[in-house]
């Protein structure tokens, strides 16, 4: 057993780093429930958030939106590096900010705006947990050390939950020496086998709901739904770092489902 089961766990379990330099945005946020209707994207922010707190912050909410709102100034363009529980959305005065890979969002110089922060919490416990404001030049330098560490864990988790055994010892010299040539030799052999956590069921009103998983951009995530666990046919295809299908027409009435990714397959669930 040439792999350290101690780095294997350590590599699996990274989670983002925080950023260095920059504005730390930890103080004076007020906060509240969104509404159980809002769904996956809200479009309109929330005109109460009355009560107050500092980050990190974290509620035992499972499947609430959670809305955070303070009052920004910067004195240049830059970019906010948001650590927030199943991801985020950012309005600047209402207007929605469009999302760069890794939860970073680009702002404009403002001076005295309000920053609206939407965590969509999936987990039982969430909320969040980190905003910081970058200029771009750092921003760009804790991207590329950011890709490096991700890219560490995602082989740590496929060899953990997947473990093809003639990747293990590329993946003990991929951690250990997280070169551009070690990263690459280990995830070729991984190149079919894209990660799949999930799926879990997400419900809005009576009458809707997603399935929605973990997987991988690189790979299409699609969804097999029927009437049994032996007729089950093509209901939709997604490509992203996290997937939701919407099953409301399925609702009325019993079914089964799995989900599909490369090589990788979940369990027919009822």
């Amino acid at each position: 057993d040439t792999m350290s089961d101690s780095a294997l766990k350590t590599a699996f379990q990274r989670r983002s780093g925080t950023p260095e330099g920059g504005m730390s945005l930890t103080e004076g946020w007020q906060w509240g429930l969104g509404d159980e209707s809002e769904g996956l994207e809200a479009k309109q922010v929330p005109t109460k958030l009355s009560a107050t707190t500092d980050l990190p912050h974290r509620i035992l909410q499972p499947n609430r939106s959670i809305w955070y709102k303070r009052v920004v100034s910067f004195g240049r363009s830059g970019r906010l590096v948001v650590q927030a529980d199943d991801g985020a959305q950012i309005f600047v005065d209402g207007v929605a900010i469009k999302r760069e890979p890794g939860n970073v969002f680009p702002v404009p110089a403002l001076q005295r705006a309000v920053l609206v922060v939407r965590v969509l919490n999936n987990a039982m416990a969430g909320g969040l947990r980190q905003v910081r404001w970058l200029h771009d030049m750092e921003c760009e330098q804790w991207k590329i050390k950011e890709q490096i560490k991700q890219r560490v864990a995602m082989l740590a988790r496929k060899q953990m939950l997947i473990g093809l055994p003639e990747a293990k010892a590329l993946v003990e010299t991929a951690i250990g020496q997280p070169t551009q040539a070690h990263l690459e030799a280990a995830e070729a052999l991984y190149k079919n086998y894209p990660l799949l956590i999930g799926p879990w069921i997400t419900a809005g009103d009576q009458s809707r709901a997603w399935i929605s998983a973990w997987g991988e951009p690189t790979h299409p995530v699609d969804l097999f739904v029927g009437p049994d666990s032996l007729h089950l046919t093509l209901e939709g295809r997604q490509r992203g770092a996290i997937v939701h299908f919407d099953i409301h027409r399925w609702m009325s009435r019993p079914f089964y489902y799995r989900l599909v990714s490369g090589k990788v397959k979940t369990p027919v669930y009822f």
